[in-house]
C-alpha cells in the first residue's frame, strides 16, 4: 500500500504535469498572436482560458503543497526514502518552472495580474519549504 508520501507526490506529479502543458500552450498561443489578436479573436479567449487554467492549478498545488508541509510537520512524511521524489518535485517547481512561470507571467502583460505573480511567489516558497524540511 503506497504511503502518504507516494500519494502526495503522484497528486503532485499529475499537477506539475499539467501545469507544465499549460504553460507551453499560453506560449504557443501568444507566439501566434499577432496585434490585431489582441483586439478579439478566438485566438484571444483561447489565451483567457489558458490563463485561467493555469491560475486554477497553481491554486491547486498550492493547496498540495501546504498539505505536504503539514503532513511533514505532522510526522507522516519523514526525511529518507520515502519522501525523496516529493523532494525532486519540490526542486523542479523552486529551481525551473517558476522561472518559466514567471517569465511567462511577464509575458503576458495585461493578462496576468499582480495576484498571479503574488502566487507564484508563494509557491515557490512552499516549494523551497519543503525542500529545506526534507533535507
Amino acid at each position: 500500500m503506497p504511503g502518504k508520501a507516494d500519494v502526495m507526490a503522484e497528486l503532485l506529479y499529475m499537477k506539475l504535469e499539467e501545469h507544465l502543458r499549460a504553460i507551453e500552450t499560453i506560449e504557443k498561443l501568444v507566439k501566434s498572436m499577432s496585434p490585431a489578436d489582441l483586439g478579439g479573436s478566438e485566438q484571444l479567449e483561447e489565451l483567457r482560458d489558458a490563463v485561467a487554467r493555469l491560475r486554477s492549478l497553481r491554486k491547486a498545488m498550492i493547496t498540495d503543497a501546504e498539505r505536504i508541509i503539514s503532513s511533514i510537520r505532522g510526522g507522516e512524511i519523514s526525511v529518507g526514502a520515502e519522501s525523496e521524489p516529493l523532494y525532486a518535485l519540490a526542486g523542479y517547481y523552486a529551481e525551473a518552472a517558476y522561472h518559466t512561470e514567471m517569465r511567462l507571467l511577464k509575458k503576458l502583460g495585461v493578462y496576468s495580474t499582480d495576484s498571479d505573480m503574488e502566487d507564484v511567489v508563494r509557491l515557490r516558497s512552499l516549494f523551497q519549504e519543503i525542500l529545506r524540511s526534507l533535507e
